[in-house]
């Protein structure tokens, strides 16, 4: 008997916290249970959410042939529809008041003024990125010294993959807010590699040897063709810029081709007998006074 009503106090004592009244809106007493129950069930309408999208995105986008980011952007929005409409349903199941977003709005405006302003503004370039389609996953971009793939589009960062794969997650803001560059919104992408060589070369033997060099090189496009430029006369050298195409797929292997046309440009220089010379300075000696020399034994 004593183990039942020890029993027996202690369902009353979890029954009463339960029941213990936290605050009230609109006449509406929000328990313990109830933000316990309201709290599984935004956790369950997630879940659901997620789920829901990704059953349309396999089922019904996977079938109208559409790029992998506008696909990707259609499922992100059906998530956070369908979340909205689990938020309310879940909010209206258990009586809650809508005036609750009065408050909770007016203290995320204290917060958001005061703490939440970066979040805020990540959160609205996530909307902007998403609808403008600046980039779009599997693009190769480049912003704030980080170049590589965007393999992902959150609604607050983007999560980029290098080409030494690491992966980096980038906020928002800065594909809004600072120079973006994306290479493959074109088909080609022009490059060149520069080099400098010695005053007595033939310029006309060192355009044939540049041409030469990016010759055959897997990645390089043919059409348009490569071409030649006498950049400039420089301190120590003839300066030449090799410009050439690639296709935008290529573009992450761009240093592999650059370092493939310096490795045919080294052995053609040596065949022609081309110099790249080494960087000449004058030196003058003040000599108004003799200079002093020891001979060490």
């Amino acid at each position: 008997m004593d183990a039942e009503k020890t029993w027996g106090e202690f369902l009353r004592q979890i029954a009463a916290m339960l029941d213990y009244k936290l605050f009230e809106l609109d006449g509406n007493a929000v328990s313990v249970a109830k933000l316990l129950t309201g709290i599984v069930l935004l956790i369950l309408g997630y879940w659901l959410s997620g789920r829901a999208a990704r059953e349309v995105d396999d089922r019904v986008l996977g079938r109208l042939n559409l790029e992998a980011s506008l696909r990707y952007t259609f499922r992100r929005f059906i998530f956070y529809v369908l979340l909205f409409i689990t938020t309310m349903f879940t909010l209206r199941s258990l009586n809650v008041p809508i005036t609750i977003f009065t408050v909770i709005g007016g203290a995320l405006a204290v917060g958001i003024v005061f703490v939440s302003q970066n979040l805020v503004n990540n959160f609205i370039s996530g909307i902007l990125v998403m609808v403008e389609r600046p980039i779009r996953v599997g693009d190769f971009v480049e912003v704030d010294g980080v170049s590589g793939h965007v393999v992902s589009i959150g609604i607050r960062s983007t999560s980029v993959l290098t080409v030494t794969n690491a992966s980096v997650i980038v906020p928002n803001t800065s594909f809004i807010e600072k120079n973006l560059i994306n290479w493959t919104r074109n088909s080609t992408v022009g490059t060149k590699v520069t080099i400098g060589v010695g005053y007595t070369s033939n310029p006309e033997i060192v355009r044939k040897v540049l041409l030469e060099s990016v010759a055959g090189i897997e990645g390089v496009l043919t059409h348009p063709q490569p071409s030649v430029i006498f950049a400039d006369f420089g301190d120590n050298a003839l300066i030449f810029d090799l410009l050439y195409n690639i296709s935008a797929n290529s573009f992450p292997l761009r240093r592999g081709i650059e370092s493939q046309i310096r490795f045919n440009l080294h052995n053609l220089l040596a065949q022609n007998g081309i110099s790249v010379p080494f960087p000449q300075r004058d030196v003058h000696l003040d000599v108004s006074s003799p200079i002093p020399v020891k001979v060490l034994n």
